[in-house]
């Protein structure tokens, strides 16, 4: 809590707004987090049998701005799809597939050097 307080009180900008996410940082989220961010983020046709929780737990650590970019990857791959007369479904082995293309941003070094710098603060 009293970095939370210690925080709150700098006002580093000019219009004197609080800074909160210089210090407190994100972690990669956890797979249930994953998933939620896949069912929000892919909002188009799915395969009937897409398993959302394979998908989840094929991209540990990865941030959640590597699954809004899995998400857009899959998005552009059906609108290649469409655009070429192939079928519009995305499947769990499309997404897979994606995965082989895409890597974390963040990795084992990133996290332990946030680590060090939140006991530190």
């Amino acid at each position: 809590m009293d970095l939370l307080k210690l925080t709150l009180k700098r006002t580093d900008n000019k219009v004197g707004k609080y800074r909160v996410y210089d210090i407190l940082g994100n972690d990669v989220p956890d797979v249930e987090a994953r998933q939620k961010i896949i069912e929000l983020n892919l909002d188009i046709p799915l395969a009937k049998d897409f398993n959302f929780s394979q998908v989840a737990e094929s991209t540990e650590g990865f941030s959640g701005a590597d699954m809004r970019l899995l998400c857009d990857e899959a998005k552009r791959m059906m609108f290649r799809q469409e655009i070429s007369g192939d079928a519009t479904m995305i499947s769990t082995n499309t997404i897979l597939t994606i995965l082989d293309r895409i890597r974390p941003s963040v990795d084992e070094k990133m996290l332990r050097k946030f680590d060090q710098f939140t006991q530190n603060v």
